[in-house]
């Protein structure tokens, strides 16, 4: 039915609406600066994160769409910082910050962001800011 009518609407055919859904569930930072990224010598706040990129606020002229940069994820959870070495390429730049897509993520990293997400978890739901859209 919503593809119907999406397509009444738009005149476009709406028969592959899963390719516009996210892969990956976002965590918010907008309260409790838990995630910080840092880009060379710079340190940013994460507005949201999931296991495919990062969205981080920065003003910051000399990163352009389709750099691919090095950075590390700073994460503080209860039982400690949890540091996220990575790359990734910069696929989105707003008037106040940059999406960042992850370059594929090795076993170390993934086996890192588990433990993240035990972390997240282990605060509660409550407390989170577990973004439940896709």
């Amino acid at each position: 039915m919503l593809k119907k009518i999406i397509t009444t609407l738009t005149g476009e055919d709406a028969s592959d609406l899963s390719e516009a859904r996210r892969k990956h569930s976002r965590v918010g930072n907008e309260n409790d600066n838990m995630t910080t990224v840092c880009v060379g010598s710079y340190e940013y706040s994460v507005r949201d994160w999931s296991k495919g990129g990062v969205f981080f606020t920065a003003v910051n002229n000399d990163l352009k769409i389709n750099d691919t940069i090095e950075f590390t994820l700073k994460f503080a959870l209860p039982n400690g910082m949890i540091d996220v070495p990575h790359s990734g390429k910069i696929v989105r730049k707003t008037f106040d910050g940059y999406g960042l897509q992850f370059t594929p993520l090795t076993r170390e990293t993934r086996e890192k962001f588990a433990r993240v997400m035990d972390g997240v978890i282990s605060r509660g739901f409550g407390q989170s800011s577990i973004a439940t859209y896709h």
